[in-house]
């Protein structure tokens, strides 16, 4: 008869043991849905934000009469507004995003644009060699 008490006590403990552990486990997860909605909402305002500021920038550089081209460190376009693509012979190909900046040279460019490429395209790659080497020396000095 004692171990039947004794069976039925731990059967007890152990059944109030899960349920305040299933609690716990509940009230994490409801704090951790909390959480990810407010993720949500914040990452659907930033979304918003972003997508407003592009737009903003689409139109400024569309409706700019300057050549505006921005490539990445491989010299891949990722930018190139309608007064640049006519200044290098390429209006009506889109904005250029992903071309190589070789592929410029296809078009049929006036002399000074070529110049004007040409320059810009060295200094952007001296840029970026200086700015690998200094982090390179910068990283070995720590």
């Amino acid at each position: 008869m004692i171990e039947a008490w004794i069976l039925w006590l731990v059967g007890i403990a152990a059944g109030l043991v899960w349920y305040v552990h299933a609690a716990s486990l509940r009230r994490h997860l409801r704090q951790a849905e909390q959480q990810l909605k407010e993720a949500e909402q914040a990452r659907g305002e930033l979304e918003e934000r972003l997508t407003r500021r592009m737009r903003r920038l689409d139109t400024l550089l569309s409706t700019m009469s300057e050549a505006v081209m921005l490539v990445d460190r491989d010299c891949r376009v990722v930018v190139a507004n309608p007064a640049a693509m006519e200044m290098f012979g390429m209006a009506g190909t889109g904005d250029g995003r992903g071309r190589p900046r070789a592929s410029f040279h296809a078009g049929s460019w006036t002399a000074r644009a070529r110049a004007s490429f040409e320059s810009v395209t060295a200094s952007i790659s001296r840029t970026i060699r200086n700015s690998t080497t200094r982090r390179a020396i910068s990283t070995a000095g720590r």
